[in-house]
């Protein structure tokens, strides 16, 4: 069956301008401009939960402002990213927070908060050491 025919049986269904809109319509074509002057999502937040196993460098946290904090083989990128510095299970507490305002990251998010403050930490414990070596010779 052609499109000719099948347009040709619907004639008495669709008027001459929706019949005009059906064979002019070609299919979507992808845009890659960006639409309403949007920009992209950041895709900001946890990457890596409660009892996950990460590599070392692995990134565990994005984030634009202080939410998170770095605990126990974990460090901050400049960006505020976290991420691990050993290989192992990452472990989430919250944990009271007590600001330094000698740093200045800290004073630029702390600077009007008192009381205490809860934060939540992301630490890795390490994997344990396999007992696979065997001493060769003593230095």
């Amino acid at each position: 069956m052609s499109f000719t025919s099948v347009l040709n049986s619907l004639k008495s269904f669709i008027t001459p301008t929706s019949l005009q809109t059906l064979a002019v319509r070609h299919g979507h074509q992808m845009c890659t401009r960006n639409h309403a002057g949007r920009p992209k999502a950041k895709r900001r937040g946890i990457k890596r939960n409660h009892n996950a196993n990460v590599l070392h460098g692995q990134l565990l946290v994005t984030q634009r402002l202080l939410k998170f904090h770095p605990g126990m083989n974990v460090t901050m990128d400049e960006n505020l990213g976290l991420r691990a510095m050993v290989s192992g299970t990452v472990k989430v507490s919250c944990e009271k927070f007590d600001p330094d305002f000698d740093n200045p990251t800290v004073v630029r998010f702390y600077q009007d908060r008192e009381g205490a403050i809860y934060k939540k930490y992301f630490n890795v414990v390490p994997y344990p050491l396999q007992g696979k070596f065997r001493l060769k010779t003593v230095v």
